[in-house]
C-alpha cells in the first residue's frame, strides 16, 4: 500500500472504530489511534513515506497523546508522551 493510502485508511480507521483496543498480556492499548499516530509520524522502514506538514505531524502529537491517554500501561504512557 502507498503512503497516500495508508494515510488514508487510519483516517478511516479512526473514524470508523475510533474506541478499539489491542490487548497484551501486559497492556491494553488503543490501536486505532497508535497506527494513525504512527501513519502520520513518518516513515519507520515498513513503507517508503513522503515528507510531512506540518498538520500532519501536530495531529500525529494529539494522536500519541491519546493513545498514551486510553492506555492502560503507565510505563506505556510514559513512553509515549513526549
Amino acid at each position: 500500500m502507498s503512503d497516500e493510502g495508508l494515510k488514508a485508511l487510519s483516517a478511516r480507521v479512526v473514524r470508523v472504530a475510533p474506541n478499539q483496543y489491542g490487548c497484551t498480556a501486559r497492556m491494553r492499548q488503543p490501536k486505532t489511534w497508535y497506527m494513525r499516530a504512527l501513519v502520520l509520524s513518518g516513515p519507520y522502514g515498513a513503507w517508503e513515506a513522503g515528507s510531512r506538514s506540518a498538520a500532519e505531524l501536530m495531529e500525529a502529537a494529539a494522536h500519541w497523546e491519546r493513545s498514551a491517554a486510553l492506555c492502560d500501561a503507565p510505563v506505556v504512557k510514559a513512553e509515549k508522551v513526549h
